[in-house]
Order: C-alpha cells, then sequence, then structure tokens
C-alpha cells in the first residue's frame, strides 16, 4: 500500500529531513573524538551525535548491512534507513528502546537500494513511509 503527502507538505518535510542529516554528517565527521554518547542494545550501537541525532551500526549479531541515522523529536522518531532484511529492521525496531520511549512515525528511504530498503514492511503501518518515487 502506497502511502503519500501532498507535495508542499513532503517538501517542507524532506527540506527539514535534508537540513537534519547534513548536521549530522558534520557531526559524524568529528566522530573520531567519540564526544558522543554510545548506547548497546544486542544487535545495534548507537552513537549520539547531537541531541537527539543518532548513528546506529549492527553489532555483528543480526546481518543488517548499512547503517541507520535516528532522529528523536519531542513525541516521536524518525529513522533513515530500515537495513537489508525485515528481520533486520525488527531488531532495529527492538534496539531503539536503549535510546528512546517514543514510537517511530516516519521512516525515510535514503535510496532504493536494498540494504536501505528492504526492511520496511517489518515497520508499523502508522509508520509514514517518505522517499522519492524510485526509491
Amino acid at each position: 500500500m502506497t502511502r503519500r503527502r501532498s507535495t508542499p507538505s513532503l517538501i517542507k518535510l524532506t527540506i527539514a529531513v535534508t537540513t537534519l542529516l547534513i548536521l549530522a554528517a558534520g557531526f559524524a565527521a568529528n566522530a573520531n573524538s567519540q564526544t558522543g554518547r554510545v548506547v548497546e542494545s544486542e544487535t545495534h550501537r548507537f552513537t549520539e551525535l547531537a541531541d537527539g541525532v543518532w548513528h546506529g551500526v549492527g553489532t555483528g549479531r543480526v546481518y543488517v548491512m548499512s547503517n541507520i541515522m535516528v532522529l528523536v523529536g519531542e513525541f516521536d522518531t524518525l529513522v533513515v534507513d530500515s537495513h537489508v532484511t525485515p528481520a533486520a529492521a525488527r531488531s532495529l525496531l527492538d534496539s531503539l528502546s536503549v535510546i528512546t520511549d517514543k514510537p517511530v512515525r516516519y521512516l525515510v528511504n535514503s535510496h532504493y537500494h536494498f540494504d536501505h530498503a528492504h526492511g520496511n514492511q517489518a515497520f508499523p503501518r502508522e509508520v509514514e513511509i517518505i522517499g522519492h518515487r524510485f526509491t
């Protein structure tokens, strides 16, 4: 099932997400100093890049193949990319409890490659999936 937003609303959301990702990338460039808090679950390791901005990688317990970004807002959470399989995405969803108790509201697919989008179906139906029409 395709979920759609109005074009102006989608453009505003895309600009906001892109801005946050650019800021997060800047913080990630300085991550060598490991100034951010690191939190680990059984399957994921999260590094806080800025307040509410997290970078996640797999621990090796579950094959995830790609990294993810998590933005924790006042009321809900946005996740960028869903990993390579539904099982990897389910492990991500379970692991989010180590960094937030807020529900996932949005899932952004950065691009169409399987290692970033094939976990989409594991996300609950109420999660809005955002991406280009070719993603």
